[in-house]
């Protein structure tokens, strides 16, 4: 006797399509289908007519390889099927069937021996009438369900748009309310600028009255320099200006009279004679003078009356380059020299934008 093929080896994929095997016993044909998924393998007999029921089993690999030795030697589902379905074109598959379960006979040729493997499909319990009339009630349930479900839905439908066109309704009057409140709003806001514009006012004439005091030549309101330091000033201007000081003016100040550079040309722009006193984090001292106007451009002036000087040092520092005595900058505060031996930034007190060169070879 032949022995039954046996196949290469090959991998198991994921999911076979299922395998039908049609056989005859008795004037009577069975199928039996073959399912493979991953790892179990599934055998059913079919009957021709349903409501008799019909016979199932689940396998592994490893209860295949148990029910014979024959079949240890199988590495996939693949190799076993293949194999099944050279037995049953040898007709070496033969079906029983007892009242409880259906038994799949194998004979096998294998070494020249006859062997017989059952594999024993047990009977699924199935009433199919029973299951097709709980199926037409649950049917006849979800039919009622979807009926209330369509009311509902169309009362909702009717509820939404009443109520979308009194939101329509409120909608409008709301936006005649707030419009009403804009108005009203305005109002209120060009009231209040008034005042804050009045007080500002009254602010500003406060501190020009406590802070632009008239001096004469010994006394200078200032935190930043004494009367002492004033005299050495007083000489150097006097000495360039060929006059003496009459009386003095405080015009600006960047703690009270705003920081940014827009506030000391407000103040400062085109009054002359003016001195500039600074003094940074380190408490250093110092500044400059100038008898030409500030102004808000980008143009340098040229000022032979000018100059720096440091209060800590007790030093004057005479102008080299009289072309860059002072540069005026919109977006800068006071500058001093070619290449800004002192340079004011945009905001003093934010941007720390001062900037200071002791020596510069052409100032």
């Amino acid at each position: 006797m032949e022995d039954a093929p046996l196949p290469t080896i090959e991998l198991t994929p994921k999911k076979l399509i299922p395998e039908i095997l049609e056989i005859k016993q008795n004037n009577k044909s069975y199928k039996l289908l073959i399912e493979i998924e991953e790892f179990i393998m599934r055998f059913k007999i079919i009957e021709d007519d349903p409501f008799l029921g019909t016979y199932s089993r689940i396998f592994t690999l490893k209860e295949i390889k148990e029910l014979h030795h024959v079949f240890s030697m199988f590495n996939s589902f693949k190799e076993f099927l293949d194999y099944l379905r050279a037995l049953d074109s040898k007709k070496k598959i033969e079906i029983k069937q007892t009242e409880d379960y259906i038994s799949i006979i194998l004979t096998v040729e294998y070494l020249l021996k006859h062997n017989i493997i059952e594999i024993n499909l047990t009977q699924e319990d199935m009433n199919y009438k029973l299951i097709s009339k709980q199926l037409k009630k649950e049917i006849n349930l979800l039919n009622e369900k979807i009926n209330d479900m369509e009311i509902k839905y169309k009362y909702i439908i009717i509820k939404q748009k009443e109520d979308n066109t009194n939101l329509i309704e409120e909608n409008s009057n709301i936006k005649q309310r707030l419009n009403i409140l804009e108005k009203e709003n305005k109002k209120i806001k060009e009231k209040f600028n008034e005042c804050i514009t009045y007080i500002n006012l009254i602010k500003n004439k406060n501190n020009e009255k406590n802070n632009n005091e008239i001096v004469n030549n010994n006394m200078i309101n200032s935190s930043i320099m004494d009367i002492g330091e004033f005299d050495m000033i007083k000489i150097a201007i006097s000495e360039r200006m060929k006059k003496e000081i009459k009386k003095i003016k405080k015009l600006y100040q960047a703690t009270i009279n705003g920081a940014e550079a827009f506030y000391f040309h407000m103040r400062c722009d085109n009054i002359p004679n003016t001195l500039i006193l600074i003094k940074s984090e380190g408490n250093r001292r110092f500044g400059g003078f100038t008898s030409e106007c500030w102004e808000s451009n980008l143009k340098s002036k040229y000022d032979k009356n000018a100059f720096l000087f440091s209060l800590d040092k007790k030093k004057i520092y005479n102008v080299k380059n009289d072309n860059y005595s002072i540069c005026c900058y919109t977006s800068s505060g006071p500058c001093f020299g070619k290449g800004n031996t002192i340079r004011i930034g945009k905001n003093i007190l934010l941007e720390k934008g001062l900037k200071t060169y002791e020596s510069y070879s052409q100032c």
